[in-house]
């Protein structure tokens, strides 16, 4: 799906407007978009429609005065109501509907806090003339601090999930630099539409037109392979394709 807009015009705007016809047409599950989709808009989009968010990063700074929500551990129920949450020190208190819609809090004792290294730092407040400190906190915001989460737990498994949203774009922006040779938006929409055709096209052409691997390749690909036999099987690559450009040169005409 091609979308085109002005510059000015808001990434989760078009995200929103996409979604429905995303899921009519493959029933998408999840989407994964980088920093700039994290609006109420688009989390009630997706929620709506059943699709997980997966974001490579989140647009703004989380604070480090305190210990933001996502170092706090909240289980939610099949419906996604939140019912259990654990601060970092592991005290486990029952979460409870606040005075707003979708808006929660979670009472933690102060004889658990008044211990706690990270009180001076903590979300939660302290309420007058009661025997706890509160958490409050939206659905929105838990959305937030779980997608937080999620990216902390990407980086230590070294995955970069920002190099799968990128790729597309740039296959999309490299053969123009930062012009396209048209102008007005009916013509940068047919442009894009064809440009985006020809890049599916090309990866299509790519991925058939590969040669089937061979015995010791699929081999020296396995995930039970040693690191000494893949690196054999990478030198005799390279030692046969030299073989073959030193058979070529040796037809080449010689230059006057």
């Amino acid at each position: 799906m091609v979308q085109t807009a002005p510059n000015t015009t808001n990434d989760d705007d078009l995200m929103v407007e996409a979604l429905p016809e995303l899921k009519r047409r493959r029933d998408m599950q999840e989407i994964y978009t980088d920093g700039g989709y994290n609006s109420m808009e688009s989390y009630e989009a997706c929620r709506d429609l059943g699709i997980e968010h997966v974001q490579t990063a989140i647009r703004g700074h989380s604070s480090t005065a305190h210990t933001g929500l996502h170092a706090f551990d909240v289980a939610t129920s099949s419906a996604g109501i939140p019912r259990r949450a654990v601060c970092p020190q592991g005290e486990k208190v029952v979460v409870l509907r606040a005075d707003k819609p979708e808006r929660y809090v979670a009472h933690f004792p102060l004889s658990a806090c008044a211990t706690c290294p990270e009180r001076d730092r903590c979300l939660t407040r302290v309420c007058k003339d009661a025997p706890y400190r509160s958490l409050y906190f939206d659905a929105h915001g838990l959305e937030i601090a779980r997608r937080r989460q999620r990216i902390t737990r990407d980086r230590r498994e070294g995955r970069n999930l920002r190099a799968a949203v990128e790729s597309t774009i740039a296959a999309l922006k490299r053969p123009y630099g930062s012009k396209l040779p048209v102008r007005g938006w009916f013509r940068i929409h047919g442009w894009m539409i064809c440009a985006s055709f020809m890049v599916n096209v090309r990866r299509l052409h790519h991925y058939l037109g590969r040669p089937p691997l061979t015995e010791p390749a699929a081999r020296a690909l396995s995930p039970e392979t040693g690191p000494e036999v893949t690196l054999f099987s990478f030198l005799r690559r390279i030692s046969a394709k030299l073989a073959r450009f030193q058979a070529k040169a040796t037809h080449l005409p010689a230059l006057a």
